[in-house]
């Protein structure tokens, strides 16, 4: 039988209480399912110091880096897990004082050329652009990704919408070409991180929604036609495309996000079109008017993107780290 790890999870963003105890994506999901079979602690940012002890892992809220020095000395975990990209102060915190506990990354985006690369010995990424961008410059990196679907599957909900883009709701993210094209017909979901971004949405008629629970975004989903992403390369929404593919409604990708792109080649779940709003309204229009079968969103995402999927992938590069 595997000897249990003590696994220390950091997860370096300030999120309110509210938003991490509702949180039911794909990472959480992957944790949780590690932490059935291992000793996890979970580490993340916060006002306030709190901890709430989940079913498989204990989570910790902290609000210094010299709060989360002393909880690791305590932990003294086998190994490091962090999420997010390669800038998180965190990261040099526990390089400097943990050198000889092996780390892993958990990368959610961002420039790859950055010192920190060398912090982890083995990095987890989402999209094979960053699979290849790390390999180029010499870093052990594998792929792992997957979404959590006991909460993103069908179900049998009326139609509200023609699009859905669920996303953090800044300009960066495109969410006015999302608008132009889908007004009067779409939804945008997400916390408002841009002032004047829901006065915007709206004035384009557009509805608007505050971010909102895993299990309510997944009705959402199904709940809408079509999950389009305006956004182009440096926007994200990996995880928007695993979400929508495993509730089967299909994808809309803009031609330059290459990052997304290839989720929808791979499985011929939804379009590809370039960022104009003409191209998205037909590109909508085709997935209502021919719809493509859900189960081959269903079908593709239980083949090598589930939490399970995702939470292996994160012990096998432990693993990996751990005798490098």
């Amino acid at each position: 039988m595997q000897t249990p790890l003590r696994i220390a999870f950091l997860h370096d963003w300030h999120h309110p209480l509210t938003e991490i105890l509702d949180n039911e994506d794909g990472l959480p999901a992957a944790i949780d399912v590690i932490g059935r079979k291992h000793s996890v602690v979970w580490y993340t940012g916060g006002n306030t110091p709190l901890t709430f002890h989940h079913k498989s892992y204990t989570l910790h809220i902290v609000p210094t880096g010299e709060q989360l020095h002393s909880l690791l000395c305590i932990q003294s975990p086998d190994i490091i897990i962090a999420w997010g990209s390669l800038d998180r102060p965190w990261h040099e915190l526990v390089h400097e004082r943990f050198k000889s506990t092996p780390k892993v990354l958990c990368f959610a985006g961002g420039p790859t050329a950055h010192i920190a690369k060398s912090y982890f010995k083995v990095i987890v990424v989402e999209s094979q652009v960053y699979l290849d961008d790390f390999t180029k410059l010499g870093v052990t990196a594998v792929r792992g990704f997957g979404t959590n679907v006991k909460v993103f599957h069908p179900r049998k909900l009326p139609k509200r919408f023609d699009a859905i883009y669920p996303a953090s709701l800044c300009f960066h993210k495109n969410i006015e070409l999302f608008c132009h094209a889908m007004s009067g017909r779409g939804l945008c979901v997400g916390n408002h991180n841009e002032p004047t971004v829901a006065s915007k949405i709206l004035s384009l008629d557009v509805s608007l929604m505050h971010r909102v629970s895993s299990n309510v975004l997944a009705d959402l989903y199904n709940m809408s036609y079509v999950t389009v992403i305006t956004a182009g390369p440096q926007g994200g929404a990996q995880r928007v495309v695993l979400e929508s593919m495993a509730c089967g409604i299909p994808v809309v990708i803009m031609s330059d996000h290459d990052r997304c792109i290839e989720f929808v080649k791979e499985s011929g779940f939804g379009r590809i079109c370039h960022p104009v709003d003409i191209e998205i309204r037909e590109a909508v229009n085709d997935l209502i008017d021919n719809p493509l079968d859900s189960s081959i969103g269903v079908r593709y995402i239980a083949s090598k993107w589930t939490e399970d999927h995702y939470a292996e992938a994160i012990l096998s590069a432990c693993r990996t780290a751990m005798l490098n």
